[in-house]
């Protein structure tokens, strides 16, 4: 599996070089690739990356406090977005704290310091990413306490590198960004099946606001869903799909669809080709997840 590691800036590109040592060692089944010239010159943008990014399965964003507004590393990042489930981008902090990311595209992902128990979790999230070839629970703790004083290392060495100073951000400057990501959020609204505000919704609204009902309607009902546990969900849209994300006992799993076929069915055709797949790939989605190791006594 191709992991993508985004960087801009001496202290990044360390992190970046030191993640694509460390991590096959972790996780053998990964192939970390990055980038040998900087985000900064524009040559950087090639036929070479083109390729990479259409084979990865996961981006990580080696963020510092001097490059979380470098333009070739956003850039990067909103291919990076496009090309992969938001889900499967990961900013990695360095020296900052997911706070400290100005409002813009690096907000849509989640967040991991460089830290232990972070670091864990973004193996852990990668590693579930590997589907059929992930390790166990155990194992992968294990491999991980094994190796985790190599990047230890890495990242402090990184730390010692120059950066740019922390500033102090204005209080018109913070209200400005809590107030774009809650536009921000109000758009996203209406595709996870919530009316949009004011008086009356178009009949594209409302043809859209219906077929979101139906389906969660007709997953939560059905046996096989209950059964497993899956509840709650998110409905998003990329260029060709259409993704219902959902929490279950072990994690997270999705179901998705063609966006023809939720765009142009209807009726039965519709519970066949849109229904009927998003609740068999979220019930094999569920099934491929290892069971959760019982508590201690």
């Amino acid at each position: 599996m191709k992991v993508f590691l985004n960087w801009s800036g001496e202290q990044s590109k360390s992190v970046a070089l030191g993640i694509r040592s460390w991590l096959p060692d972790v996780l053998q089944a990964v192939t970390p690739w990055v980038s040998a010239s900087d985000i900064g010159a524009g040559a950087r943008w090639n036929r070479d990356i083109d390729r990479e990014l259409g084979e990865t399965t996961f981006g990580i964003l080696c963020l510092t406090r001097d490059n979380m507004t470098a333009p070739w590393l956003l850039f990067e990042a909103g291919a990076l977005a496009k090309t992969i489930e938001q889900a499967r981008v990961c900013p990695y902090l360095l020296g900052i704290e997911p706070s400290d990311i100005p409002a813009g595209p690096l907000t849509q992902f989640q967040a991991k310091r460089a830290n232990r128990t972070e670091t864990f979790e973004l193996v852990q999230a990668i590693n579930t990413a590997l589907s059929e070839r992930a390790l166990t629970t155990a194992a992968l703790e294990r491999t991980f306490d094994l190796w985790w004083p190599r990047l230890e290392q890495v990242l402090a060495e990184a730390r010692t590198l120059s950066a740019a100073p922390a500033t102090i951000r204005s209080l018109p400057d913070m209200v400005m960004e809590v107030l774009t990501e809650v536009r921000s959020i109000s758009r996203r609204l209406p595709q996870s099946g919530a009316p949009p505000r004011g008086q009356g919704m178009t009949e594209e609204q409302k043809r859209m606001h219906s077929r979101v009902q139906e389906v969660r309607q007709a997953v939560f009902q059905d046996p096989m869903i209950k059964e497993r546990g899956i509840t709650e969900s998110v409905i998003g849209w990329s260029d060709d799909l259409v993704t219902l994300t959902c929490h279950s006992p072990r994690g997270e799993v999705r179901g998705k669809v063609d966006l023809d076929h939720w765009d142009r069915c209807d009726g039965e055709e519709f519970t066949r080709l849109v229904v009927a797949p998003i609740k068999e790939r979220l019930a094999a989605d569920f099934d491929a997840k290892p069971k959760p190791s019982p508590p201690s006594s």
